[in-house]
C-alpha cells in the first residue's frame, strides 16, 4: 500500500512513516490549503484513517466539522483541549 502524498515535485509526505503531522508558517503561505489537500489525500487512502483538525482561526479547516466523526475537528479552546487530552490518550494505548 502506498502511503505516500506528494506535496511538491521533490517531496513527499509518507503517512506510514510519519503519523503526525504540523504545518506551521507565516500569514498567506498556503497552510490551509496544504491542510486541506493532505487531509483529502488521506481520506481517500484505502486503509482506514484517523484525522484530526485543530483550527483556531475558524477557517477552511473548520469545515471539516461536518465530514468527519464527531470529536474530530476543535476550534475552541475547549474543543482543542478536549481533543488533545483524547489525542493522548490514544497515543498511548497504541503504544502499548
Amino acid at each position: 500500500m502506498n502511503y505516500s502524498i506528494p506535496i511538491t515535485k521533490s517531496i513527499n509526505y509518507d503517512a506510514a512513516k510519519q503519523i503526525n503531522c504540523l504545518i506551521g508558517g507565516p500569514r498567506g503561505m498556503g497552510k490551509s490549503w496544504l491542510g486541506m489537500y493532505i487531509a483529502n489525500k488521506l481520506a481517500t487512502l484505502e486503509v482506514h484513517t484517523q484525522l484530526f483538525i485543530i483550527d483556531y482561526k475558524q477557517s477552511d479547516a473548520s469545515r471539516l466539522n461536518s465530514l468527519l466523526p464527531e470529536k474530530r475537528v476543535a476550534c475552541t479552546k475547549e474543543e482543542i483541549f478536549s481533543l488533545l487530552e483524547h489525542f493522548i490518550n490514544l497515543m498511548h494505548l497504541w503504544a502499548v
